[in-house]
C-alpha cells in the first residue's frame, strides 16, 4: 500500500469514526473491515489532482526553496504533506494566518514533521519551512487560490468515498440480534411494594440519579417463602419491558430446586444457543458469552445454591436474583433487598382486589385474621381467595381456625399450598436445625432470646450457633436485637413447626423453665421484666393442659413482677388466666386468690365499687371453705376501700377481724399490714401518736421478716406523722430511707408516694424549684401506670407552688384536673383537697362568696371523712373570709377552733398559721402585746421547723406591727427581712408588697 493510500486511509477512517459516533479506539472488528473497504476504495482522481498540483511550474520551485535542505524528491512524501495541510485544522488556521501577513509559530508544526519525516529534527525543519514555504506560499495569490480549489475538490472526493465506505461497512456488519424476552405474565393482583420497586430501578437501572443502563450490576432480594420475592421481580421486569430500558430484552429462569445443567439447557433454549453435544462447561461459556454482549436483565429466581454463579455472563448483562437465603457469596459485595412482610394496607389492598368492598364491611375482623397469617403476602393472598370461593369460611371462622395448629393445614387454594410451601422449607433442614426450630417456637411469639431457646432446646449456645446461622441465612428466624441476640419466627412457620415430632415436650419444657426464673422475681426483676411475654407464651400451655402446679406459681409470679413495677393492666391479665385456670380445675381456693388479686388492681384504679364487689367475692368463697388466712387478707382489703369512702369506723373494725384472725395464725406479715392500715385511720382521727405506735410495730415486724416493701410503706407512713408533728428534717430522713428501697425494688408506685411526701417537706422550707420537680417525677411515674389517685394528688400539690408564684390561673387549671379524677374516682379526700384550694385562688381573686362556699363544701366532706387535719384548715381559712368582712369576732372564734385541732394533732405548721391570724385580728382591735405575743409563738414554731415562708409573714405581720407602735427601726429591720426571704423563694406577690413598705419605712 503505497503512503498517500495510508495516510487517505488515516484520514478516511477518522471523518468515518466521527460520522458512526464512534470513539477514537475503533473496535478491531470494525476497523479490520474498514481498512480492507478503504484498501480497494482510494480513487486515482485523489492522486492525479494532487500529482498536477505538485508539478505545476509555480508549486514544484516553491517545494524544492521549502524543502532544499531536506532533499524531498519523493512524491508520496509531497502528496501526504498537501493532504496534511488540507486536513489539519491547525495547519489550515496556520495558512489563513500568513493571508493575513501572520507568519504561524514553528512549533504549530513540528508535530507534522515528527510523524512525516521520523529521525529528523523536527523543530529545524518547521522553522525552515515557516521561513520559505509559508512566506512564499502567502505572497503567491494564485496558489492560495488554487489550494482552495484543491482542497474543495478533495473534501468532495473524500466524501464521497467515506459514503461508499460506510455503505459496504453495513453490508458487511452482522444483523442486530432479536431481544430476548420470556417473561411470565404479569401479576393482575400485585399490590403495593413502590419502595421495593424503586430500589430494583435504582440498583439496576438509574445510575448517580440519572436513568441508564449499566451493564454488568447485579442485585438480589431475598426473603422467607411466601413473600412474593418472584412476583416482586416479574412487576419489575414488565415495567422495566414498558419503559423499554433493558433494548437487549429479559431473560427470566427458575432455578429452584433444578439442577445447574437443568438451568442451562433451559436457559440456552430460551436465548436460541445452539449447544448440541458440547461439553457442559463449553455450553456455559458460549450461553455466557451469546448473552455478555447484549443489554439485557437476567432473573434468575429462587437461587438455592452457590453454584449458580458460574452462569452469570458479566459484560453487559444486568443480574436480579430472587432467593430464600441471605448467604449467597456473589452478593456479598453487591446490593441486595431484605423484603418485608406486608403492612396493613398492604394487606387490605390485596383483600380489596380479590374480594372487592367486602373486606371493608369487616375491617376489625380483616385485621385480626391479617394478624393471624402474620402479614405475610401468599398466605393474605390464600385466604383471600378462600373467603371468596369457599362457602365454608367467614372472615370470624377463618381467624379462628388459624389461631389453631392445625389451621395451617387449611390454608391451600389450587394454585399455592401455604402449609407445603413452609413445611418443606423447614424440614429441608438437617434435624439438629429443626429441633432448635421448634424450641425456638416454644418460646414467645413476638421474639425471644436466643440464650432461652437454648436452655428449651437443652443445649449449650455456643453448640447451636451454627443451627441459628443457618435457620437466620434461610430466613426462617428474623433477627431483632443482635446485641441482645434476640430473635423472631413468624407465626405461620411456628404453626408448621409445632407439628414437627420434636416440638410435643418443648412447651411443658419452656413453662416450668419460667416458673423456675420468675419464682426469683423479687431480685431480679430488672432482668425478669424482659421475659414477660414468655410467662404469656407459657400460659397458653398451661390453660391447654390444665397443669396448676406450673401454672398458678408462674402465674402469681408473673402478676407480682407486674404490680411490683407498676405494670398493672399485665398483671391484672395474669391474674384473669389464673382465673381461667381455676374455673377449668373447678378450684375454688385458686379462683378466691384471684378475685382478691383482681381486686387489688382495680383498688389502684380507683375502680373501688367493681373492687370490693371481688373482695366479697373472695370472703364468701374463704368462709366456705374455712380458709382463714385468706379471709383476714380479704378484711384488710375491704376496709381500704372503706377508708378511701371516708368510712373509718367500719374499715377499722374490718383491720380488727383481720388482726384478730392474725394473732390466731400467728402471721406475722399479714398482722403487719394490718397495724399499719389501722395507724393510717388513727392518723385521720388526729392521733397520731396511737398511730406512730402501730407502725413502729410494723416496722419491727417488717424488719424481723426482712419484708423490704412493706418496710418501706412504714418508713413512709412514719415521716407523714413526723412532718405532721413540723419534725421535717427526721420526716425527710423516713422518706429517703423509702425512696431508696422502692429504687431497689422497682417499686414505682411507693416510689411515686415518696416524691411526693419529699416534695411537701420541701415546700415548707421555702424550696420551691426542688419541691416543684419532685412533683413532677410523681406526676410522670403516675402517667405512666395509670395511678389517677396519685396523679390528682399531683396536681394539686403542683399547684400550690404555682400559688405561692403567683400563676393562679395555671393553678386552678391544676386544681381543676385535680377535682375531675376525685370525683372520677369517688376520692372524696382528694376532692375536699382540691375544694380548699380552689377557693383560696378566688380569695385572692376578691370572690370571697364563691370561696366562701367552696371551703363550706370542704368542711362537710372532712366531718363526713373524720378528717381533723383538713377541716382545721378548712375553719383557718374560713376565718379569712369573714376578717375581710369584718367579722372580726367570728373569724376569730375559727381560728380557735383551728388552733384547737391543731394542738390535738401536733401539728405545729398549721399552728402557727392559726396563731399569725389570731395575731392579725388582735392588731385589728388595737391589742398590740397579745398579738406580738402571738407573732412570736408563731416565729418560734417558724424557725424550729424551717418553714421559711411562714417565717416571712410573721416578718411582715411584725414589720405593720412595730410601725403601728412608731418603732420604724424594728419595723424596717422585719420588713426587709421579709422582703429577702419573699425574694429567695420566688413570691413575687408577697415580693412587691414588702417592697413598698420598705420604701415607705425608709
Amino acid at each position: 500500500m503505497e503512503p498517500t493510500t495510508t495516510f487517505f486511509s488515516f484520514v478516511v477512517l477518522k471523518k468515518l469514526a466521527d460520522s458512526l459516533g464512534l470513539t477514537d479506539a475503533l473496535k478491531d472488528k470494525r476497523k479490520k473491515i474498514a481498512i480492507k473497504v478503504i484498501d480497494h476504495t482510494v480513487p486515482d482522481s485523489i492522486k492525479k489532482a494532487l500529482d498536477n498540483f505538485l508539478n505545476s511550474s509555480d508549486v514544484s520551485p516553491l517545494f524544492e526553496k521549502a524543502f532544499a535542505s531536506l532533499e524531498m524528491e519523493n512524491k508520496q512524501i509531497k502528496r501526504q504533506f498537501v493532504l496534511k495541510m488540507l486536513t489539519d485544522p491547525a495547519i489550515s488556521q496556520a495558512i489563513a494566518d500568513c493571508e493575513k501577513g501572520q507568519p504561524p509559530q514553528a512549533d504549530i508544526l513540528t508535530p507534522l514533521f515528527t510523524e512525516l519525516l521520523p529521525g529528523r529534527d523536527a523543530q529545524a525543519t518547521a522553522e525552515e519551512v515557516v521561513q520559505v514555504f509559508y512566506r512564499e506560499f502567502a505572497k503567491n495569490e494564485n496558489l492560495i487560490h488554487r489550494l482552495d480549489v484543491t482542497h474543495y475538490f478533495l473534501s468532495t472526493e473524500m466524501d464521497k468515498t467515506t459514503r461508499r465506505i460506510e455503505n459496504k461497512i453495513d453490508q458487511l456488519k452482522p444483523a442486530a440480534p432479536v431481544p430476548l424476552y420470556n417473561l411470565p405474565p404479569v401479576q393482575p393482583r400485585f399490590v403495593g411494594r413502590e419502595d421495593d420497586l424503586q430500589k430494583l430501578h435504582d440498583f439496576l437501572v438509574t445510575q448517580q440519579g440519572v436513568a441508564q443502563i449499566v451493564g454488568g450490576r447485579t442485585a438480589g432480594v431475598h426473603g422467607m417463602g411466601g413473600l412474593g420475592k418472584s412476583y416482586l421481580a416479574i412487576q419489575f421486569a414488565h415495567q422495566c419491558v414498558q419503559q423499554s430500558e433493558f433494548p437487549g430484552g429479559i431473560l427470566f429462569q427458575a432455578c429452584s430446586g433444578n439442577s445447574l445443567e437443568t438451568i442451562v439447557s433451559e436457559m440456552c433454549e430460551a436465548a436460541s444457543v445452539e449447544v448440541h453435544n458440547l461439553p457442559f462447561e463449553k455450553a456455559v461459556q458460549r450461553l455466557k458469552n451469546a448473552l455478555a454482549s447484549r443489554r439485557l436483565l437476567l432473573i434468575l429466581d429462587d437461587v438455592q445454591h452457590d453454584h449458580i454463579e458460574t452462569l452469570l455472563p458479566g459484560g453487559q448483562v444486568s443480574v436480579l436474583i430472587t432467593s430464600r437465603r441471605r448467604d449467597l457469596p456473589f452478593l456479598v459485595e453487591n446490593e441486595v433487598l431484605d423484603l418485608q412482610l406486608f403492612s396493613q394496607t398492604e394487606c387490605t389492598d390485596l383483600f380489596r382486589k380479590i374480594l372487592g368492598d367486602e373486606v371493608d364491611r369487616h375491617p376489625e375482623e380483616a385485621r385480626a385474621l391479617f394478624t393471624a397469617l402474620g402479614h405475610l403476602p401468599v398466605a393474605i393472598a390464600v385466604a383471600a381467595s378462600l373467603l371468596k370461593d369457599s362457602v365454608k369460611w367467614t372472615f370470624a371462622s377463618l381467624r379462628a381456625f388459624l389461631s389453631e395448629n392445625s389451621g395451617l393445614a387449611e390454608l391451600h387454594n389450587s394454585k399455592v399450598n401455604v402449609d407445603k410451601l413452609l413445611t418443606e422449607a423447614i424440614t429441608s433442614l438437617p434435624q439438629e436445625n429443626q429441633k432448635l426450630l421448634c424450641a425456638m417456637t416454644a418460646c414467645a411469639a413476638e421474639g425471644f432470646f436466643f440464650s432461652l431457646a437454648c436452655r428449651v432446646a437443652g443445649r449449650e449456645a455456643k453448640d447451636l450457633l451454627p443451627g441459628l446461622q443457618l435457620l437466620f441465612n434461610s430466613n426462617l428466624v428474623r433477627e431483632l436485637d443482635r446485641e441482645q441476640q434476640r430473635y423472631f419466627v413468624h407465626a405461620l412457620i411456628r404453626q408448621a413447626a409445632a407439628r414437627l415430632p420434636f416440638f410435643a415436650a418443648l412447651p411443658e419444657k419452656h413453662a416450668r423453665l419460667l416458673r423456675d426464673d420468675f419464682k426469683l422475681w423479687e431480685n431480679n426483676w430488672q432482668v425478669l421484666q424482659d421475659f414477660l411475654p414468655e410467662a404469656r407464651q407459657a400460659t397458653e400451655w398451661v390453660l391447654h393442659s390444665n397443669n396448676s402446679e406450673t401454672g398458678y406459681w408462674l402465674l402469681y409470679y408473673a402478676y407480682s413482677l407486674c404490680s411490683r413495677i407498676g405494670r398493672l393492666q399485665e398483671a391484672l391479665e395474669f391474674m384473669q388466666e389464673y382465673e381461667k385456670l381455676a374455673l377449668q380445675l373447678d378450684d375454688k381456693d385458686g379462683l378466691q386468690i384471684s378475685y382478691g388479686n383482681q381486686a387489688l388492681i382495680l383498688q389502684d384504679w380507683g375502680k373501688l365499687e367493681e373492687a370490693l364487689a371481688l373482695h366479697k367475692k373472695k370472703e364468701a368463697i374463704c368462709l366456705e371453705l374455712g380458709n382463714k388466712d385468706s379471709l383476714q387478707i380479704s378484711y384488710g382489703n375491704q376496709a381500704l376501700i372503706l377508708q378511701a369512702w371516708g368510712k373509718l369506723e367500719e374499715a377499722l373494725a374490718l383491720h380488727k377481724k383481720k388482726e384478730a384472725i392474725c394473732l390466731e395464725l400467728g402471721n406475722k406479715d399479714s398482722l403487719q399490714i394490718s397495724y399499719g392500715n389501722q395507724g393510717l385511720i388513727l392518723k385521720a382521727w388526729g392521733k397520731l401518736e396511737e398511730a406512730l405506735a402501730l407502725h413502729k410495730k410494723k416496722e419491727a415486724i417488717c424488719l424481723e421478716l426482712g419484708n423490704k416493701d412493706s418496710l418501706q410503706i412504714s418508713y413512709g407512713n412514719q415521716g407523714l406523722i413526723l412532718k405532721a408533728w413540723g419534725k421535717l428534717e427526721e420526716a425527710l430522713a423516713l422518706h429517703k430511707k423509702q425512696e431508696a428501697i422502692c429504687l431497689e425494688l422497682g417499686n414505682k408506685d411507693s416510689l411515686q408516694r415518696s416524691y411526693g411526701n419529699q416534695g411537701l417537706i420541701l415546700e415548707a422550707w421555702g424550696k420551691l424549684e426542688e419541691a416543684l420537680a419532685l412533683h413532677k417525677k410523681k406526676e410522670a411515674i403516675c402517667l405512666e401506670l395509670g395511678n389517677k389517685d396519685g396523679l390528682q394528688a399531683s396536681y394539686g400539690n403542683q399547684a400550690l407552688i404555682l400559688q405561692d408564684w403567683g400563676k393562679l390561673e395555671e393553678a386552678l387549671a391544676l386544681h381543676k384536673k385535680q377535682e375531675a379524677i376525685c370525683l372520677e374516682l369517688g376520692n372524696k379526700d382528694g376532692l375536699q383537697a382540691s375544694y380548699g384550694n380552689q377557693a383560696l385562688i378566688l380569695q385572692d381573686w376578691g370572690k370571697l362568696e364563691e370561696a366562701l362556699a367552696l371551703h363550706k363544701k370542704k368542711e362537710e366532706i372532712c366531718l363526713e371523712l373524720g378528717n381533723k387535719d383538713s377541716l382545721q384548715r378548712s375553719y383557718g381559712n374560713q376565718a379569712l373570709i369573714l376578717k375581710a368582712w369584718g367579722k372580726l369576732e367570728e373569724a376569730l372564734a375559727l381560728h380557735k377552733k383551728q388552733e384547737e385541732i391543731c394542738l390535738e394533732l401536733g401539728n405545729k405548721d398549721s399552728l402557727q398559721r392559726s396563731y399569725g391570724n389570731q395575731a392579725l385580728i388582735l392588731q385589728a382591735w388595737g391589742k398590740l402585746e397579745e398579738a406580738l405575743a402571738l407573732h412570736k409563738k408563731k416565729e418560734a414554731i417558724c424557725l424550729e421547723l424551717g418553714n421559711q415562708s411562714g417565717l416571712a409573714y410573721c416578718y411582715w405581720s411584725l414589720s405593720l406591727l412595730f410601725e403601728e407602735q412608731k418603732k420604724k427601726v424594728k419595723a424596717l429591720d422585719y420588713a426587709q427581712q421579709s422582703l429577702a426571704i419573699f425574694t429567695r423563694l420566688k413570691m413575687p406577690r408577697e415580693r412587691e408588697a414588702v417592697e413598698k413598705i420598705v420604701e415607705w419605712l425608709k
